[in-house]
């Protein structure tokens, strides 16, 4: 028969959350280099994190860039309004003139695997044959921040994992290596400081004695003997870099590499130290037994992953160690006197004076990086869509943020105002793929620096975020998560929502300081924010979305009662924002991603089984002085009118839970809630 159920009412129920998100379930038996400042290829950016020398270049470094370099008048004039544009008044750290010697223009290709998990990887068109010794060298940039495995590179043949080199980085700790050969690895071994700089890493195995060596910047840092010494390594394999190959071919996100890679050369012999010494300093591979060399044409590339060029990192490029500055050229004055430069001193630029001045390289201060605008490409998929996206980016620059300096806050919005212009006109073309980008693309908005940036850009980046994930929510888009979902690359729509948070906090802590609200209302989302200054006396404070937009049921709301509001005033959170969030249509989203089968229907009947029949609705009270939520117990009222066949009568259960814990991996829209 055919029943309808009646708006519900559901009260007082009390639970401690620090993110409050409620749903309504009815049960209906379905389971739920240094390059000078004028140069047109580059761009500025000032970065505000008070760090000594030595950690300010590295922190360029990690990013693919370097510290600006500026050796005339004209070049110390154009730092200088740049800065003033910021209203930077404090000395910054630069590079100094002559420093490195770059050898022609950057000419050598780089893959960039961004933080994990990810799917990210670049394959070798390469036909292996049966190998009884192998050496791999490359040059490698590590996150310091992606703790965790990392997977260098890995080699498989018929569903074993033949040669793989995997690093380990535990905070501050340096990075640990260990080599593995047909299932056997050895142990991790110290490798590398964990700092974000380029380094040389070799592996070498031979089969007849299981001798092994690893290698990092000429120097051998581990070997041993009887790795597999009755084996040799099968050929007809995959050869992939930036992925530990769980199967032939297939791998898990959750190793893969974050960081750089460049150079890679294969050799079917066994390499000795004077070799390996040699190439670092020449920057070019023994030649003998040279079977693979590093080339662009020879690697298949998955479409999302960054490629860029770049100018060498090995260290024979470099004229003058980076922890020792020799400046030439940089000040007149001291172009014949240049003995009381201490090699301890380093270069800095003063925007108050408009000069350069010398600091103990130790001083903390902020400095100044210099990218490729190459980057302003994205590293977009090869589809479609993003050609469109690409053309949109470069003919329609966006109009907030052309008036102010160009960095990656103002890439990012022009990026978002083009997304969303192509959709507007193209929505039908979307991929799968195209899915994936866009929310790393809301992921990375997530983490880009706003300190010195203008209201108007971080604005704009916020609505545009906000109005990209209202629309990759949208039911229409049901069809692309189940592919995405499908591909195991991507949890599902539910974990969108964590996204939002995460935009919503930012936005929280930057609009305390003016003590503004916020609302924004779209076709799938209800979004208030709202300051409040606690009394001994506050009152409950309550959220109805039907205020702020006409779609929404006039039941609906989420209380935070007035009991509640006095806890956190006597826990002593005197100032808070109070988040409030609604999700209108997810109901039909999820329902379009479900799949009613057998399984599904004999589930376990410990569990309740059902249909998420309503919205989303949230609340978080932020304490922005100590950039903190604190927990808070709820009053709410959903309502639904859906409408279902069954055999009998059906009563409504209410479920209270978080989504993005609960959720197992590989479908966040079928939950099983206890």
């Amino acid at each position: 028969m055919t029943i309808t159920l009646p708006h519900i009412r559901m009260n007082l129920l009390k639970i401690i959350c620090s993110n409050v998100i409620v749903l309504i379930h009815h049960c209906m038996g379905k389971g739920e280099s240094k390059t000078l400042l004028t140069h047109d290829a580059y761009y500025p950016e000032y970065v505000p994190d008070q760090q000594p020398w030595h950690v300010a270049c590295r922190l360029c470094l990690q990013r693919s860039g370097s510290l600006v370099m500026v050796s005339s008048s004209e070049e110390i004039q154009k730092l200088n309004r740049f800065l003033r544009s910021l209203n930077i008044t404090q000395p910054v750290w630069i590079e100094s003139a002559g420093t490195f010697q770059k050898n022609g223009p950057p000419d050598i290709y780089m893959l960039e695997f961004p933080v994990r998990p990810h799917r990210k990887s670049a394959r070798l068109r390469h036909k292996f044959p049966n190998m009884e010794a192998l050496t791999v060298c490359a040059h490698l940039q590590l996150d310091p921040t992606c703790h965790g495995l990392s997977t260098v590179f890995s080699y498989a043949s018929s569903f074993i994992k033949e040669f793989q080199l995997q690093a380990r980085i535990t905070g501050n700790d340096p990075v640990h290596l260990a080599l593995l050969v047909h299932g056997s690895n050895t142990t991790y071994i110290t490798g590398f400081p964990s700092d974000a700089s380029w380094h040389f890493v070799c592996a070498s195995w031979v089969g007849n004695s299981g001798k092994w060596v690893i290698w990092v910047d000429g120097t051998v840092v581990g070997s041993g003997n009887s790795l597999n010494s009755t084996n040799h390594i099968e050929g007809d394999g995959l050869f992939m870099i930036g992925q530990d190959q769980e199967t032939y071919g297939g791998y898990n996100g959750d190793e893969a590499l974050c960081g750089n890679v460049t150079q890679l050369y294969m050799w079917d012999r066994l390499l000795v130290d004077t070799e390996i010494q040699s190439m670092e300093n020449l920057c070019s591979p023994v030649p003998s037994g040279l079977f693979f060399k590093w080339n662009e044409s020879a690697l298949e590339i998955e479409t999302s992953l960054q490629t860029r060029r770049g100018s060498s990192p090995c260290q024979g490029s470099k004229i003058q160690p980076q922890d020792q500055l020799v400046i030439s050229g940089l000040y007149p004055s001291l172009r014949h006197n240049s003995s009381i430069i201490s090699p301890k001193t380093c270069v800095a630029f003063d925007p108050a004076s408009g000069k350069l001045i010398n600091n103990l390289c130790s001083t903390l201060r902020g400095s100044v990086c210099l990218f490729p605008k190459e980057q302003l490409d994205f590293g977009f998929p090869g589809t479609s869509f993003f050609s469109q996206v690409s053309n949109e980016i470069h003919s329609k620059p966006h109009a907030n943020v052309t008036s102010f300096p160009e960095n990656d806050l103002t890439r990012h919005v022009s990026l978002l105002s083009a997304i969303l212009r192509v959709m507007d006109i193209k929505a039908d073309i979307i991929t799968h793929s195209d899915l994936l980008y866009l929310t790393e693309t809301i992921e990375k908005a997530n983490q880009l620096n706003i300190t010195a940036v203008p209201t108007e850009v971080f604005m704009s980046m916020i609505r545009n975020c906000l109005e990209l994930v209202s629309r990759l929510i949208s039911p229409d888009m049901a069809e692309h998560w189940e592919d995405l979902i499908a591909q195991g690359n991507y949890l599902g729509p539910l974990t969108m929502l964590e996204n939002i948070d995460k935009v919503l906090w930012r936005l929280a802590d930057v609009f305390w300081i003016e003590h503004k609200s916020f609302t924004m209302s779209t076709k799938n989302m209800d979004i208030h924010l709202e300051p409040r200054r606690l009394a001994q006396m506050s009152c409950g404070c309550v959220f109805k979305p039907s205020v702020h937009g006409s779609q929404f049921s006039s039941h609906d709301e989420i209380l935070i009662p007035e009991s509640e509001i006095q806890r956190v005033f006597s826990l002593g959170h005197k100032e808070v924002m109070l988040i409030h969030t609604y999700y209108s249509n997810l109901l039909e989203m999820l329902s379009r991603l479900e799949v009613k089968t057998l399984a599904d229907q004999q589930a376990d009947k410990r569990h309740h089984i059902g249909q998420l029949a309503t919205a989303v609705i949230s609340a978080t009270v932020r304490d922005v002085s100590r950039a903190e939520n604190v927990p808070v117990s709820v009053q709410y009222t959903l309502s639904s009118g859906i409408v279902a066949e069954y055999s009998k009568q059906v009563s409504p259960v209410c479920v209270f839970w978080n989504i993005i814990v609960s959720c197992p991996k590989g479908g966040s829209y079928k939950c099983l809630v206890q």
